[in-house]
């Protein structure tokens, strides 16, 4: 088989070489497997202004010198500033038709498992009916003795979160069938998440079935390592873009399923052919459904999500989860505003801006 893996960097000087280094000490790319034909390794410098590329490349040089397989190559690729941009570059120009796994990870991750990558390659080997397999970090506020009160409820509603979800996939760290992501091409001005876009094409076979949970391979403990936002501003901001996420992927379902009635292509093809007829079609939908809606665009029922994730609990967890439901349902109620706001004002595409962490991790004991 042969493998591509993208890391997508923009502006992260200080974690781009221990990420590379943290990649190279992989099982994948420093023991032999005679099932292996190749592996590349590109580093995707979408919009960088810093010294990301130059640290990239000389992590790059230093490893691949003491490379112990040939048949590992890696290389540094400048593009115009753009995650999705990047993401279509990558799978549909540079990963050749005889690719058969396509992995993604972010330039500001450690990864912690020698074995994470091989493990998730393996696990689609052995499970043909899964399309995508994600990771799975720490916080690395998680692996602090004493935190902060406010560090604890950071961590208590994210725990909330993951025990609700049916199914994820993790940007940061994912994995698929280069058959599966060929398929799938991001329309200009997509702004929501190419992970949970991924994740819901996975476990509905491109919006084609009924969700399908097997769709979607999960590690069995944590692979890699991150840098949590933790100051409060940080974190409004992000949960800020992911509400407005959330209201643009329902948005290009709504324009997909329209399509399905008359056409029945899968996901996969509708997005294809809008993207011929016209490449701003997301660009003109989304306008058109922000004057349509009134002063509210987000739908207000979602204030509400916080309560019903509780339903996806076993009733013996909710008492104790229903304090921190109410707290995210007054933080919640905030975000709604502002993502609301942005998308009166036109002004929602800046909410997708990068928010890179500043520092490097260094994690040295991770037990």
């Amino acid at each position: 088989m042969r493998i591509s893996i993208g890391v997508m960097l923009w502006n992260e000087e200080d974690t781009i070489g221990p990420i590379i280094d943290s990649l190279f000490q992989q099982t994948l790319i420093n023991v032999l497997r005679n099932d292996i034909e190749g592996i590349e390794l590109v580093v995707l410098a979408n919009g960088c202004t810093d010294r990301s590329i130059p640290n990239a490349q000389q992590a790059i040089d230093e490893n691949i010198k003491n490379a112990k397989l040939k048949y590992v190559t890696a290389r540094v690729v400048e593009l115009p500033k753009g995650r999705q941009p990047a993401w279509n570059w990558f799978v549909h120009e540079l990963v050749g038709d005889n690719v058969k796994y396509v992995l993604f990870m972010d330039a500001d991750i450690l990864l912690t498992d020698p074995e994470a990558i091989m493990r998730m390659i393996d696990g689609l080997e052995h499970n043909p009916e899964k399309h995508v397999a994600t990771g799975l970090g720490y916080k690395h506020v998680e692996l602090v003795k004493h935190r902060s009160p406010w560090q604890s409820i950071t961590l208590a509603m994210s725990k909330l979160e993951k025990d609700a979800r049916f199914f994820y996939v993790t940007g940061q760290l994912y994995c698929g069938r280069a058959n599966f992501f060929k398929k799938l091409v991001f329309p200009k001005g997509f702004i929501c998440g190419d992970d949970a876009f991924i994740g819901y094409m996975a476990v509905t076979n491109f919006l084609t079935t009924d969700y399908e949970w097997d769709r979607i391979l999960y590690p069995p403990h944590p692979t890699y390592v991150f840098e949590a936002y933790l100051s409060p501003f940080r974190l409004f901001r992000q949960h800020r873009r992911r509400m407005i996420g959330k209201v643009t992927r329902g948005m290009i379902f709504d324009v997909i399923k329209s399509r399905q009635v008359t056409d029945r292509l899968d996901a996969a093809a509708v997005i294809s052919q809008l993207n011929n007829e016209n490449k701003n079609w997301l660009l003109d939908y989304i306008s058109k459904q922000i004057a349509s809606r009134g002063f509210w665009v987000v739908p207000q029922s979602w204030s509400f999500y916080r309560f019903r994730q509780l339903q996806q609990l076993t009733p013996s967890k909710i008492p104790a989860k229903f304090f921190l439901a109410c707290v995210g349902f007054i933080w919640d109620f905030f975000v709604i505003v502002a993502a609301n706001n942005m998308f009166r004002t036109g002004v929602y595409g800046g909410a997708w801006e990068n928010l890179p962490n500043t520092t490097a991790l260094k994690i040295t004991n991770l037990d």
